[in-house]
């Protein structure tokens, strides 16, 4: 399970990374227009954050699906699974936070 964590965590970095890079031109359009690097910064999370809360959402319902038609139905089953899932939910919106901030000041746009 702990390894699972740590590839996801590695996987939303560089998956947040690689979006970056290739919205440079954005970047430099918002930055042109005046938008400020915490409010570029906020709106990729947000962007990252919706994406994120509905690949869990519907993995967590076809997931509880899975279980019930495969085995028998218990109620604190799916409250373990609602509870992982909104952990992973937070720790990819740690991770996320993180890489779009170093991202974003590290970048050369904002010089």
């Amino acid at each position: 399970m702990v390894v699972s964590v740590i590839l996801a965590v590695i996987t939303v970095a560089e998956s947040n990374t690689s979006f970056l890079t290739l919205r440079q031109t954005e970047m430099l359009t918002l930055r042109d227009i005046g938008w400020k690097r915490k409010t570029i910064q906020r709106l990729y999370l947000k962007e990252t954050a919706t994406w994120t809360a509905c690949s869990i959402f519907l993995g967590t319902i076809l997931g509880i699906c899975l279980f019930v038609i495969t085995f028998e139905f218990t109620l604190f089953m799916t409250l373990i699974a609602l509870l992982i899932s909104v952990v992973l939910y937070g720790i990819v919106l740690i991770t996320s936070y993180f890489v779009i901030s170093k991202q974003i000041h590290s970048s050369r746009i904002f010089l």
